[in-house]
């Protein structure tokens, strides 16, 4: 349901060297991968907000994918469970809750947690074990009044007297309004979970409520006998009984009918039934109403997936409905808007919840609720990939919440800038915290990641270091970050691929890693091995590849805890940087050693690693067999361990497009096994970075079968599942690609274009070149598959209208020419190249046809001048040789008059 929300940067990629695959503690970054730092700091900055707008169920998903991610450090591994066991005790999942929390360090937040989950569960012996531990003061501040809630609760279980006060201190203390109603529904939770009630107590209760029935106090007595039913485990007696004294009194009815509903729970028919009543009661209360309204928000919560959408879409429904369903007033309408937001949500309706998080801000722009809805709607944008929209309603956001929260929700903000890739915007907003922020590790974080929008921004070498000395300068930024800021600027130079400016740069740091602990002692080394990998230097690679393996195996005592654990696996990968470094170039030696790695290691991460390097090194010899065969066994071996997944979905990957290449010489049975492969890819690992190309893939695949309906509705499914997708507009031109293919398939019965067919084709494609391409290579691929798809059209046509066709065709391939001079096509890739000189041969091709000969040479001249004085190894665009051949044939021809 939220894939798309899930959908983060790509870690790996199949063109990605096996050494450079991610290696704990020594990976491709220190502590935090670089690319993946800023996307798991929002992750969790957002899955908290959604908790704090009350959506649970979103946000143990969210809290679960951080937890997934293999960068995450381990104070941000802690605070991601503690969320999530937030999140299932709001879902009642009391158990899974206390099975997270209970391996964690003591603490305030994990008592917190612990505490209740005792509460709900009515287990006295964890009650009393967490409640030493519950310092309110230690928690943050938006804990606090949780934890007097389950103090007041607790209380109340106890009979302590003043326990109702503390309740309504913790309501009090709320620091959004959102909270207070979540800790009002769930103190009637606590209270009629299963528990110990005497017979005494409860005979008590009745003969009180009997005898003092039709009065206010009887009415008090009958929702307690209810509620000690309730704990008896006599759910429909307990219903019973406050069916029974519902009376006539609008605020009677409903609040009976609102404990009725928990006590049925969320889960039961006749509980919503009875909540729905509540809610809908005209002449009741605001307050009990909201109250009603956010339990019927949290039963489609807390529904059977099975039953989510269902009961969702009924729940919408009625709260929409204001005269048959519940009647707005000014003081709920807020709420309505709220739960209808949280109901279309978690049913993953994302336009539905949109609109409604927009309908509470322009109704009631003044309500204490606008909190909530502006963090559905940055999590809407953060999930559709618009960051930049998600980082303006975080902005917004801050305003709203309390100051404690304010600096995480800026260096959310920042890093979705960052994920944006609005390096230069980013940047100014981590300057800006670095000076505010009073907490350490948000300062240094900003810090850190300042350098990395100069990096990315290509801003120099030079600059990030600069800034990186301007931070020592200062002298608040902690020594891990100063050297983390110096490991990453050795790095981007090692992957720049000039060895001089990396040893410029750990020349100039030299001061700084001098005395360096250990751990990134070790990350230099490793960064020097690969360096010299990447450059040819085997023998210098061995050798630091030696110092690696040495340092490991003679750690000092008072090395951290994380490297003297990481240091078996850290010793495999070392292996396999030898072996990658190894003097013996021949692949057979090579390939030994990889085999030996993996049976001296085991299942480790470097042992995948392995795997891929073999595959890759076999591939490059063009032994596609066996290299198929090496993915293989890596996709089999490794697919059911969680924490080498990724690799058997690089395997899964790479052996397709090895059948791929292997199709060339053993027919369509390879590519058939390709489709499978990728296939088995995208249902395995559905939340994998990589699902988006490779689903690309298969339907590329596809089409060369000539199965252009599976592929086109590959792609259909594709563009509604991920609709703000960076690669968005290669998936609409894959589908594009897709009815030009049908189009050319079926024919009409004279043997020309299908009018129809055709249609769809042109019209998908003009879709790409006017509302998806974004970069220069997909506007020139799209724009000459365009002019190609309107040719075929125009053969189906009328004289004047394919006259008029064909003329289009013209003015849309000399806009590359037209772009091609003014200089805004200077960052073609290789593709987008290629594409340029198609559509110049076409146009010269074009006007050749109209007979337009001074154009047709003007369009032949541009692919040649372009080229001029360089080599064809460097030419600019390919094509120069066919267009001096068109030159020299136009050329010699005599003239002929333009039609």
């Amino acid at each position: 349901m939220y894939r798309a929300v899930f959908a983060l940067l790509a870690a790996l990629t199949a063109s990605t060297s096996a050494q450079e695959l991610r290696v704990p503690v020594l990976g491709e970054a220190p502590l935090a991968p670089t690319n993946e730092a800023p996307a798991a700091r929002a992750l969790i900055e957002l899955a908290e907000e959604t908790l704090s707008a009350g959506l649970s169920s979103t946000s143990a998903e969210l809290h679960r994918r951080a937890l997934t991610l293999s960068g995450i450090s381990d104070a941000d591994r802690e605070r991601a469970t503690l969320g999530l066991a937030f999140a299932l005790l709001e879902r009642n999942q009391s158990e899974q809750a206390i099975t997270l929390v209970k391996p964690l360090p003591n603490s305030p937040r994990k008592a917190l947690r612990l505490a209740l989950a005792g509460l709900l569960q009515n287990d006295t012996a964890l009650i009393a074990e967490s409640v030493g531990q519950l310092n309110v003061d230690a928690l943050p501040p938006e804990e606090r009044p949780w934890a007097l809630a389950i103090t007041g609760m607790i209380g109340i279980a106890r009979e302590t007297p003043g326990s109702e006060a503390v309740i309504r201190k913790a309501v009090e203390s709320a620091v959004s309004e959102a909270q207070r109603q979540r800790i009002e529904l769930l103190a009637y939770r606590s209270v009629v979970q299963k528990g110990q009630v005497d017979d005494a107590s409860l005979a008590s209760m009745e003969r009180r409520a009997r005898e003092t029935k039709g009065t206010e106090a009887g009415f008090v007595f009958a929702r307690t006998w209810a509620t000690l039913l309730a704990r008896r485990g006599k759910i429909a007696e307990a219903a019973a009984v406050l069916q029974d004294v519902r009376g006539t009194q609008p605020a009677r009815q409903a609040e009976a009918d609102l404990a009725a509903g928990i006590i049925l729970g969320p889960t039961s028919e006749e509980g919503i039934s009875r909540l729905r009543l509540a809610a809908g009661n005209a002449e009741a209360p605001a307050l009990i109403r909201s109250k009603a309204i956010r339990a019927l928000a949290t039963s489609v919560n807390e529904a059977a997936a099975e039953r989510t959408v269902q009961l969702a879409n009924a729940t919408y429904a009625f709260l929409s409905d204001s005269r048959n369903g519940c009647p707005r007033s000014p003081e709920i309408t807020d709420a309505i808007h709220l739960a209808r937001a949280q109901i279309m949500l978690t049913a993953g309706n994302r336009e539905l919840a949109r609109n409604a998080a927009d309908d509470l801000l322009r109704e009631t722009p003044g309500s204490p609720l606008v909190a909530e809805s502006v963090r559905i709607l940055a999590f809407l944008a953060w999930g559709d990939g618009s960051y930049r929209l998600a980082s303006s309603h975080l902005d917004r956001l801050v305003t709203l919440v309390p100051t404690s929260r304010r600096e995480a929700i800026r260096a959310a903000s920042a890093d979705c800038l960052f994920l944006a890739h609005d390096y230069a915007v980013a940047a100014r907003a981590y300057t800006n915290l670095q000076k505010d922020a009073t907490e350490t590790t948000i300062r240094d974080s900003a810090f850190h990641q300042s350098i990395l929008c100069i990096l990315e921004e290509d801003g120099g070498l030079d600059n990030a270091a600069k800034q990186l000395e301007d931070g020592i300068a200062k002298g608040t930024i902690t020594r891990e970050r100063i050297l983390m800021g110096a490991w990453n600027i050795a790095d981007y130079a090692r992957r720049r691929a000039k060895p001089e400016d990396f040893a410029r740069m750990l020349g100039r740091f030299s001061g700084v890693s001098q005395a360096a602990p250990i751990e990134f002692a070790l990350r230099f080394e490793w960064l020097r091995a690969l360096s010299a990998l990447a450059n040819g230097d085997r023998t210098s690679a061995m050798r630091y590849a030696e110092s690696v393996t040495n340092t490991l195996q003679n750690l000092p005592k008072d090395a951290s805890p994380q490297l003297l654990a990481a240091a078996p696996e850290l010793r495999a990968h070392a292996a396999l940087l030898k072996a990658r470094a190894s003097a013996d170039t021949k692949s057979g030696a090579e390939i030994r050693e990889l085999v030996q790695l993996r049976e001296r290691y085991g299942k480790v991460s470097a042992g995948a690693a392995s795997y891929l390097a073999e595959g890759r090194l076999l591939a490059s010899e063009g032994r596609h067999v066996e290299a198929q065969k090496r993915f293989e066994e890596l996709a089999k071996d490794y697919a059911n361990d969680p924490a080498l997944a990724e690799f058997a979905a690089l395997g899964l990957h790479e052996a397709a497009e090895q059948a791929a290449i292997l199709a060339a010489t053993e027919g369509e049975s390879k590519l058939r096994e390709a489709v499978s492969l990728l296939s088995t890819f995208i249902t395995r690992y559905p939340g994998h970075p990589l699902v988006f190309q490779v689903t690309i893939r298969e339907a590329e695949i596809l089409r060369n079968l000539g199965d252009f309906d599976s592929g086109l509705r590959l792609m259909d499914e594709l563009t509604r599942q991920f609709p703000q997708h960076p690669q968005r507009a290669q998936a609409e031109l894959a589908r594009a690609d897709c009815l030009m293919g049908l189009a050319a398939l079926r024919r009409a019965p004279n043997g020309g274009p299908d009018r129809a067919r055709i249609s769809r084709a042109v019209a998908a494609y003009e879709r790409v070149v006017e509302t998806w391409s974004r970069d220069s290579d997909a506007i020139a691929e799209s724009r000459h598959k365009l002019a190609q798809a309107l040719l075929e059209r125009a053969s189906g046509e009328s004289v004047a209208d394919a006259l008029a066709t064909r003329r289009d065709v013209r003015q849309l391939l000399a806009r590359e020419a037209t772009d091609l001079l003014s200089g805004s096509r200077d960052t073609l890739g290789m593709n987008g190249r290629s594409w340029v000189s198609r559509s110049l041969l076409l146009l010269g091709e074009r006007c050749e046809a109209d007979g337009d000969r001074k154009e047709a040479i003007a369009a032949y001249r541009l692919l040649r001048d372009l080229n001029a004085g360089l080599t064809d190894s460097e030419s600019r665009l390919p094509g120069k040789a066919l267009a001096e051949s068109k030159l020299a044939e136009l050329e010699r021809a005599p003239s002929n008059p333009t039609k």
